[in-house]
């Protein structure tokens, strides 16, 4: 995402990154007026990544707007840091509180976090930062509302240099039996519990408004979802102990559970971690060692109200890894069900618009394959209806793509032999590469594709030929199994093809039986 970097260093490179995340459009004032803020980063003797005589910056400010769902939001700032140290950047204004990330990078080109913020309209602020060999740095401000950034640091060293810290985290890891377990869950709430309470007087004590005091409680002292995270280690490793971790959590819970409000929209981490609360209970309440889709969605819609559930139910269908493509047990057709429901459910605008643009997608995804033509390795046409009568399993692929050699050795290792002597089935091959070079490359080194498949390209077209446009894809691997009638049947997702259990060969098995018959 950074897309500019500081060059000739002799002995350190420095970039400092500042990633402001708008989360809400709550106003706390009504002075058009800018924050500002400077700083210098130190470094210490005896304590020394680099000295500041070596800083040596040729690149001035990067700028980079995103949209704001469901990607991150919010914008990217690179301040430029001179020889000294010293930096300076201002974030415009906005009318709402928002949370903005620090981060700088140091000598050994590793990323340094200084912490996360709540920014307000108006805020002067003076910061030093103590760069530390251990990684483990010291940061103060100073300045109009400086009150709130000195609190909301003390409350990440809480978390993060206190109780991150504490022997008994790490113990959770090696225990080995039941009587360990149970010792084990009976000193981990007591431990949150604690350090739940110190963040909370932390923040009742500061001089803030009662908005921005829930706000960092919700972001900050929030210890249920890190409780939680443990909780659910602790059952993966001893599922045969489920009634003992769901006693712990049923008795427990409701001391470190934060009920949501309209502010809990200011705070990402919350929406974050609420959707894997609800996937832990679901464990807890099935017999089943994975989440149920609909008993998750349906919580989602019980449990929260209004603009926190709109942006909970956004996070659950567009998180690329947790999200609903994550849920394999579930069917297209009940992820598609959810989606559908979840249209008619949310009414923020941004993400209704973003839900109805999967729906389009999804729609083509459903019914007869689109038709179209590619080109082979003779530079020829190929059209994809001549596969017509067959049983079609679609791979795109380009070179360098690690999922995508993933995919096809676990073809090659499992499924393959099952089907590699059906004459009614075959495998087309997709490259989506501009080059011709690297598909044939591609195609040499047997990590992508065999020359036995049906091997063709989308040309110079890349990804914006009209089969991929169709479907919304925009990499690779995306798989696709399509039966003798060109209907489409599956479409994987990108998990289950990346695990060697998938299941989706038996989708293949049924389309030949069926025509065989």
């Amino acid at each position: 995402m950074i897309t500019s970097a500081i060059n000739n260093m002799t002995h350190l490179k420095i970039l400092l990154a500042i990633f402001i995340s708008i989360n809400s459009v709550l106003s706390f004032g009504q002075n058009p007026s800018t924050s500002s803020f400077s700083g210098q980063i130190v470094y210490q003797p005896n304590n020394i990544i680099g000295s500041p005589s070596a800083i040596d910056v040729k690149s001035i400010v990067t700028y980079v707007k995103f949209d704001e769902y469901p990607k991150f939001g919010g914008d990217i700032q690179t301040p430029r840091v001179d020889k000294s140290g010293e930096f300076h950047f201002s974030i415009p204004y906005l009318g709402k509180v928002h949370k903005f990330q620090m981060f700088y990078e140091d000598a050994g080109k590793k990323w340094r976090w200084t912490g996360g913020f709540y920014q307000e309209p108006g805020d002067q602020i003076k910061i030093k930062i103590y760069a530390k060999m251990d990684g483990i740095d010291s940061i103060s401000f100073q300045g109009e509302g400086a009150e709130k950034y000195n609190l909301t640091n003390r409350l990440n060293n809480e978390m993060w240099r206190n109780y991150m810290k504490d022997p008994l985290i790490t113990e959770i890891q090696t225990i080995k039996n039941l009587k360990e377990l149970k010792d084990v869950l009976e000193r981990l709430i007591r431990l949150t519990l604690k350090h739940q309470s110190k963040s909370n007087n932390l923040i009742e004590n500061s001089n803030l408004n009662y908005d921005l005091k829930k706000i960092l409680k919700y972001e900050f002292a929030d210890y249920h979802s890190d409780w939680v995270f443990r909780l659910d280690l602790l059952l993966k490793k001893f599922p045969q102990y489920k009634d003992v971790i769901r006693d712990s959590y049923v008795n427990n819970s409701h001391m470190l559970y934060i009920p949501p409000t309209s502010l809990s929209t200011f705070a990402p981490t919350y929406i974050r971690t609420a959707v894997a609360k609800i996937k832990f209970e679901s464990r807890l309440d099935s017999s089943s060692a994975k989440s149920d889709l609909k008993y998750v969605y349906d919580e989602i819609k019980t449990k929260f109200k209004n603009d926190i559930r709109d942006k909970i139910i956004g996070r659950l269908i567009f998180a690329s890894m947790t999200g609903i493509r994550s849920y394999d047990q579930s069917s297209d057709i009940e992820k598609d069900s959810i989606i559908m429901d979840a249209y008619q459910t949310v009414t923020e605008p941004h993400i209704k618009e973003t839900i109805e643009s999967r729906m389009v997608v999804n729609s083509k995804k459903i019914g007869k394959l689109f038709i179209t033509d590619f080109i082979t390795l003779d530079n020829k046409k190929f059209n994809i209806e001549s596969l017509s009568g067959k049983v079609i399993l679609i791979d795109t692929w380009f070179l360098g793509c690690a999922g995508c050699a993933n995919f096809h050795a676990l073809y090659e290792k499992n499924i393959k032999k099952k089907f590699d002597t059906d004459t009614n089935f075959v495998y087309l091959s997709i490259n989506i590469d501009k080059k011709k070079d690297d598909w044939i490359k591609g195609i040499k080194s047997n990590l992508y594709t065999s020359d036995k498949n049906t091997n063709v390209s989308t040309g110079s077209l890349g990804v914006g030929h009209p089969f991929l446009i169709n479907y919304g894809i925009t990499g690779g691997p995306f798989v696709m199994i399509v039966d003798r009638d060109m209907k489409i049947l599956s479409i994987p997702s990108l998990i289950s093809i990346s695990t060697e259990n998938s299941g989706f060969e038996k989708v293949i098995e049924k389309a030949l039986m069926r025509h065989s018959n």
